[in-house]
């Protein structure tokens, strides 16, 4: 599932829909993720969803909220995952948040903004 893109729903929150890429499996029913603008202007990395929906399906989850340092209070909709043809290296993930960084987003993750641009 590493490189996969969890889709959710258009909502009143999310007029737009979302779309995540997993970083990183933590068990049946967690993940990690890189998305962008989940809070405007921001590139998170390695950010918590929790698979809350009654069939263990991922048709609808929690998300972490940084400014909380928790799991957010609402539940999200989403139509599940887009898989790769195989799964993405770290490296490559990391890869992908560059260009957003470069625009000018600012990132936040377990690694300072200043050693992902060096590629540490």
């Amino acid at each position: 599932m590493l490189g996969g893109v969890l889709v959710f729903q258009r909502s009143a929150r999310l007029p737009s829909g979302h779309v995540s890429v997993v970083s990183r499996v933590i068990g049946a029913r967690q993940i990690e993720v890189v998305q962008a603008n989940w809070i405007r202007g921001m590139v998170d990395e390695d950010q918590m969803i929790v698979d809350v929906s009654g069939d263990n399906d991922w048709s609808a989850v929690r998300v972490w909220y940084p400014p909380l340092d928790q799991l957010g209070a609402h539940t999200y909709e989403t139509y599940g995952f887009v898989l790769p043809a195989r799964p993405a290296t770290r490296a490559e993930l990391k890869l992908a948040t560059q260009p957003a960084i470069r625009l000018g987003m600012m990132s936040r993750g377990r690694a300072p903004p200043r050693a992902r641009l060096a590629g540490g």
